[in-house]
């Protein structure tokens, strides 16, 4: 198991105990785990629970993808998976069983290690893993050298079918169909030839007639499996052909990017846009939050309690003006509703983001941790748009890409 390996498991058993006990994940980033807070609190708005567990077998098939921004390098680790699921609320329970490849961006961080600081404001000792969330004496948040490695986003790809399954599972229906029709075959003719036979006959034409409708009833389920295979492949064919338009667009926006930021990262920029979508989508408090500035109704998703990236993005516009990034971008997402029931459906938005062209990449900022570019005070910029400090107007785009609009 190597390393990228191991941080994706810890956060997978992380998150599974979330989703049992409301545990934070310690592997995860503070946006990761401002995101899960907010999904908490719309969960227990809403009246429901969820569990959710992954099983991954022993030939799943798993890789990296790596990224190096020295001082930082940063991985996608991705592993196939069945992710099993249970929404309860009242007396109801929901279950589902999705196979799928999970996929998480982690961001480590050369000569990192958990040491003992003094808090800058009010010189408190402690160690840095204590000072994440901002000191306990004085509240104070500032940019911190967090503890490595970190996941900073994750998302899923779904699958037809589970893979590491499907062959034994198969082998298994046809073992139990070959031997249960075989056997009742034999058992009906060896008892409807019960005069004029000779025992010995009756038992070897018996087996014959036996193991013949065994072939023929088995041949017919397995047909019938592989048309119920091939129904569902064209039914997840059919969900998965508007996402068919994304397939170009790491390439453009690798080539977009470059010209402005060598160092440019797709998977990081991935992940960076769905945690700001899932941010935008399950605050309370849109109107406050510094990474976003559009003006649309999203009260629509008021009542989203679950969202699954589905692994797709189509770039639809990039534009400069004025040393301003701008680019359109539709998202494919399969997103869980509570209303009067709970409701799962595919949604595509369109989404728009803006940043700062001068801008060079960054994996280790976080809006919770900025730095006030007035007085040089740090604190958590989600939902402060000013300076606690000198009162200076916080804009997020001049240190990483914001939302400007969200629409359907």
């Amino acid at each position: 198991m190597n390393e990228h390996t191991n941080i994706l498991n810890i956060f997978i058993s992380e998150y599974e105990s979330w989703c049992r006990t409301g545990t934070e994940p310690v592997s995860a980033a503070q946006d990761v785990r401002y995101f899960l807070d907010c999904q908490e609190k719309r969960l227990k708005a809403k009246s429901l629970s969820m569990t959710r567990s992954f099983t991954i077998s022993a030939d799943a098939v798993g890789g990296t993808f790596v990224s190096d921004v020295p001082p930082y390098k940063a991985s996608v680790p991705y592993t196939e998976t069945k992710m099993i699921t249970d929404y309860r609320y009242g007396k109801k329970t929901v279950h589902r069983e999705d196979p799928l490849i999970l996929y998480a961006s982690v961001l480590d961080k050369q000569g990192s290690e958990d040491r003992l600081v003094n808090c800058p404001s009010c010189g408190h000792p402690a160690m840095v893993s204590e000072l994440q969330d901002g000191c306990p004496y004085c509240r104070t948040i500032f940019k911190l050298s967090d503890l490595y490695p970190k996941v900073t986003s994750w998302y899923t790809v779904p699958q037809i079918v589970e893979r590491t399954t499907l062959t034994s599972g198969i082998r298994k229906v046809m073992i139990i169909t070959a031997s249960v029709s075989g056997t009742a075959v034999f058992l009906l003719s060896f008892l409807t030839n019960a005069d004029g036979f000779p025992l010995v006959l009756r038992i070897l034409s018996s087996l014959f007639v036996g193991a013949f409708g065994a072939l023929g009833i088995s041949f017919a389920v397995y047909m019938t499996l592989g048309m119920a295979l091939l129904i569902k492949a064209l039914y997840e064919g059919g969900r998965a052909l508007p996402l068919l338009g994304g397939i170009s667009t790491r390439k453009k926006m690798t080539a977009y990017m470059k010209t402005y930021d060598p160092a440019f990262s797709y998977e990081l920029f991935e992940g960076k846009v769905t945690s700001l979508v899932r941010a935008v989508l399950f605050s309370n408090q849109r109107d406050d939050l510094s990474i976003y500035t559009g003006s649309e109704d999203l009260s629509r998703f008021d009542d989203l309690v679950d969202m699954a990236y589905r692994g797709a993005v189509k770039v639809m516009r990039f534009t400069e003006d004025s040393g301003i990034l701008q680019v359109t971008l539709q998202l494919f997402l399969t997103n869980t509703y509570m209303r009067r029931h709970l409701t799962r459906k595919d949604e595509k938005l369109t989404v728009v983001l803006e940043r700062d062209a001068s801008v060079k990449e960054d994996p280790g900022f976080t809006v919770h941790a900025v730095k006030c570019r007035g007085c040089g005070a740090s604190f958590d910029a989600m939902h402060e748009r000013y300076c606690p400090n000198c009162g200076r107007t916080y804009d997020a785009m001049y240190d990483d890409w914001v939302i400007t609009s969200v629409r359907m």
